[in-house]
């Protein structure tokens, strides 16, 4: 009973330090055997949220943050990135990511995916927080400037609104021309920054 009670208290310990998260991996590398989590979900400490994921009873569900530690490969881009980047006024969008065509996810998840072959998959990529608080893979703003142009199919009025909003607070052109050089889009870029003023 009370190798139990030190479990619990271990377990709850770990997911008050991870914002009520614990992995079967993080249990494990913490010697706690999985039979524990199962424990915690029966006693309703616990709800198993996917696959070798649990989270606090009371805590709200973070998608951004499951999928990605679901799939820790994956980089959120496109208009999920927008919106994690502030750059969008739309609601909740789809859950769109990009990821090395060498790995590999289920495609039977709510997971709009693109795989690609390019080394350019990583420019831009960084850690950004989510609406709840937790840190996932996704492109910063001046990646997200240049995917409007690598991507035609954008809606014109999202474009319009995510290109206004980095002018007006984010802009970092020696970052953005950088990427956009990388990218296959400096001109576009450079002309849409210097030339076109958008209303």
């Amino acid at each position: 009973m009370s190798g139990d009670k030190t479990m619990k208290d271990k377990i709850l310990e770990i997911c008050k330090e991870n914002n009520g998260y614990i992995t079967s991996k993080i249990a494990k590398e913490s010697g706690i055997p999985s039979i524990y989590l199962s424990r915690m979900v029966k006693g309703n400490f616990l709800k198993r949220v996917a696959n070798g994921i649990y989270l606090e009873k009371e805590c709200v569900e973070d998608e951004f943050y499951i999928y990605y530690l679901s799939y820790p490969n994956i980089i959120f881009y496109r208009e999920t990135a927008l919106y994690l980047n502030g750059l969008s006024n739309n609601m909740l969008p789809d859950y769109y990511v990009i990821l090395p065509y060498k790995c590999s996810i289920p495609e039977n998840t709510d997971l709009k995916i693109r795989r690609t072959r390019k080394e350019t998959v990583t420019v831009g990529v960084t850690l950004i927080e989510t609406p709840y608080g937790n840190k996932c893979k996704c492109y910063d703003r001046e990646r997200c400037i240049c995917d409007l142009f690598i991507y035609d199919d954008f809606d014109y009025e999202e474009k319009a609104y995510a290109i206004n909003i980095y002018k007006e607070k984010y802009l970092n052109k020696d970052k953005l021309y950088s990427y956009a050089k990388k990218l296959g889009v400096f001109k576009e870029v450079f002309n849409l920054f210097e030339v076109i003023v958008w209303n």
